[in-house]
């Protein structure tokens, strides 16, 4: 379409860290968005004006997608600390019982 979003390539983005990553992707989504839902205004064709909205809510549901999987990787990380806190509080402690035992 004629006006789309230009982009910079993303590996020209400096320093390149995740959460980099996330910021850029977020304003890509956003900008597409932005131009879908002002397509759908220009447009004069009924069946134009339905694909440009489709693909705007398309670029709704990414946002959505992104914050649950989000959602999914900080669920992830606090069941991983959960289970190293477990490890120093009663494994490790327990071990070094045993250890000390069989010392004797």
């Amino acid at each position: 379409m004629k006006g789309f979003v230009a982009r910079k390539p993303v590996w020209l983005v400096r320093p390149l860290g995740l959460s980099a990553v996330r910021k850029q992707a977020q304003l890509m989504e956003l900008k597409t968005r932005r131009f879908y839902e002002a397509a759908v205004r220009r447009a004069t064709d009924a069946s134009i004006r339905q694909l440009r909205g489709d693909l705007a809510e398309e670029e709704r549901k990414h946002v959505q997608k992104a914050k649950s999987m989000e959602a999914a990787a900080h669920t992830e990380s606090d069941e991983a600390a959960k289970r190293r806190l477990f490890v120093l509080q009663v494994i490790q402690p327990g071990l070094a019982v045993s250890l000390c035992s069989l010392l004797e």
